[in-house]
């Protein structure tokens, strides 16, 4: 969850600053390897989350997808672009509603992160589902709606909302038993 990579540091699982918070528990190894995690349940979380949508294009046509052009107003639902991230890895992104601004700007951009990961700055469709695992861990969680506006599941009214694990659908976000 954190930085570190030895104990040498104070970071790793057994580090001697107690820096326990940096890890999170997921499980004892495979039983059968004896020497990997078991990650059946991350695995199988991963291709019902948002970033699915890029498992769905083949090799060649995400080497085809372009880089975000500012210069370019013709965006329609439907698009996928890319920007460069920090050491050259590409954040692609899919247009999911109308709206104004860059892919990562806002999530009233329109503009849809593919990853895993909740993020702010990305809208979501009604039935997209994204990991929350910032300041708590509320797990796996649903959009209720289609969301193009601040959509924080921590704050007010959201995180009643998850919490009472409510499926009422002019809610935001609901929890992924």
């Amino acid at each position: 969850m954190g930085v570190g990579s030895d104990s040498s540091d104070g970071y790793a699982p057994d580090g001697f600053n107690g820096k326990q918070t940096y890890w999170k528990y997921i499980g004892p190894k495979n039983t059968v390897t004896k020497d990997v995690h078991n990650c059946d349940d991350i695995s199988i979380r991963r291709t019902d989350t948002v970033l699915n949508k890029l498992d769905r294009l083949t090799e060649s046509q995400i080497n085809s997808i372009p880089k975000y052009d500012v210069n370019k107003t013709d965006y329609k639902i439907g698009d996928y672009i890319y920007n460069e991230e920090k050491n050259g890895v590409k954040q692609y992104y899919l247009k999911v509603l109308d709206g104004s601004g860059g892919p990562g700007s806002s999530a009233s951009s329109g503009w849809q992160i593919l990853s895993r990961d909740w993020n702010k700055n990305s809208a979501y469709l009604k039935g997209d589902i994204v990991l929350y695992s910032e300041a708590q861990d509320l797990g796996y969680l649903k959009a209720m709606q289609n969301i193009n506006k601040d959509n924080n599941p921590t704050t007010w009214p959201h995180m009643l909302e998850i919490v009472n694990g409510n499926p009422n659908p002019n809610y935001f976000w609901s929890t992924v038993n």
